[in-house]
């Protein structure tokens, strides 16, 4: 939920047993490489990047209103042989809360940072079929921080209604956070994928349907439990 991109998702609570607004999502990153070498022959290849975004949510219903800001930059080495791709990555995270939140609900904002570590394994099991793995451990972080999280996930991507662009696809999130107790929270999206030529992992241009159960991604609210659906579009750079 919170990585690198620019795009736009719009909200809608499904829990009805707690007042829940709509909120919007606005991001504004990308990631880029900086270097690459590839060994075509051997279908092995290996690159450095640099990656920054800030991701931001506002309520609606409270006149638009910022909730808080998570900002990120991170240096990803990628590794790919075959059908195996590694990704090891230093990178920062800092979150704040909006001034009217905390004005409204007189709520004091977590001093969140934290510098991590992670390393990160994908397989291609079919051109359509990719799962992945990926753990990380604070090397610095902040009063209310935990060291440790971990993710997986899996997606499809290919041609249902026509053969040519754009593509269909629906991935699968999971991931645990130590500072939220290892709750789960699950991300599922499906829609469609606009890319130019036959390599998927190239940018392009995302159009979506999304729902995530789980303590809220934004780092601000820990405690928060969300249960949303979502519809949104994201542009890869």
């Amino acid at each position: 939920p919170i990585t690198p991109r620019t795009g736009t998702k719009l909200s809608f609570p499904i829990r009805t047993d707690t007042p829940e607004d709509v909120k919007i999502e606005n991001s504004l990153g990308s990631s880029r490489c900086i270097w690459r070498k590839v060994d075509y022959a051997n279908e092995e290849a290996v690159d450095f990047s640099v990656d920054a975004a800030v991701v931001s949510r506002f309520d609606i219903t409270e006149a638009w209103d910022m909730d808080a800001a998570d900002y990120m930059f991170g240096f990803p080495m990628g590794y790919r042989l075959g059908r195996f791709s590694a990704r090891l990555r230093l990178w920062h995270l800092t979150s704040h809360l909006g001034d009217e939140i905390i004005s409204r609900e007189q709520r004091e904002p977590i001093r969140y940072h934290k510098d991590e570590l992670a390393l990160g394994f994908a397989y291609d099991w079919t051109p359509e079929i990719r799962t992945y793995v990926d753990a990380g451990f604070g090397i610095y972080i902040g009063t209310p921080n935990k060291r440790w999280r971990a993710q997986c996930g899996a997606e499809w991507v290919g041609h249902v209604f026509w053969s040519g662009d754009p593509r269909t696809y629906i991935a699968v999130d999971i991931k645990w956070r130590q500072e939220t107790d290892w709750d789960t929270a699950i991300t599922i999206q499906s829609g469609f994928f606009l890319v130019q030529g036959e390599d998927r992992y190239k940018a392009g241009l995302r159009v979506f349907l999304e729902t995530y159960f789980g303590r809220a991604a934004q780092t601000q609210f820990p405690e928060e439990r969300n249960l949303y659906w979502a519809a949104g579009l994201a542009a890869g750079f």
